[in-house]
C-alpha cells in the first residue's frame, strides 16, 4: 500500500488541510490528517474518498438527450461540451447583454484558476476580453 501527501482543496477557501492518502492498486482508499497539521481539519475532506470512488461519479461530459427530469443522457466529447458552453454564453450575451453572465464559484479560492489572487488575472481577464461579466460577489480586493 502506497502513501502520498495531498490537500483537501475543494472545500476551504482559507487554508486547505494537509492530508495523507493511502493508495491500493492505484485507487485512493483512506485519508488521514497529515501529522504536521497545526490545527484539526474539518470533516468535509474525509468524504472525498467516497466521492472519488462513487459508482455514479461523472467521468466525462454528458448531454441531456431526453426531456428534463427523464434522466436521459449521452456521452459527448470535451470539444462538443466546450462548444455547447461557448454557444450558451454567446446566446446569453446576444439576447441579454454581458450583465446576464455571472461568474460564480462556490469553493473559496480553489474554485478559481490560479487561486484567489491570480483569479483577476485569469478568468476575470478572459471574461473581460469576451466583453465583461458580473461578479457574483463584489469583494474589496
Amino acid at each position: 500500500m502506497a502513501q502520498k501527501n495531498t490537500l483537501c482543496a475543494p472545500h476551504c477557501g482559507n487554508h486547505p488541510c494537509a492530508l495523507q492518502v493511502e493508495i491500493e492498486n492505484g485507487t485512493p482508499v483512506k485519508l488521514r490528517t497529515h501529522p504536521k497539521m497545526r490545527f484539526p481539519p474539518c470533516i468535509k475532506g474525509f468524504q472525498l474518498i467516497d466521492r472519488l470512488n462513487h459508482p455514479d461519479r461523472i467521468l466525462f461530459p454528458m448531454k441531456q438527450t431526453g426531456k428534463r427530469g427523464a434522466g436521459k443522457w449521452s456521452r459527448i466529447s470535451w470539444e462538443e461540451a466546450l462548444g455547447l458552453v461557448a454557444e450558451g454564453l454567446e446566446r446569453a450575451k446576444s439576447n441579454y447583454g454581458n450583465r446576464s453572465v455571472a461568474l460564480y464559484n462556490y469553493a473559496g479560492q480553489h474554485g478559481l484558476p490560479g487561486g484567489s489572487r491570480a483569479a483577476k488575472f485569469t478568468i476575470h481577464r478572459l471574461l473581460n476580453l469576451w466583453g465583461g461579466f458580473v461578479p457574483a460577489v463584489e469583494r474589496g480586493d
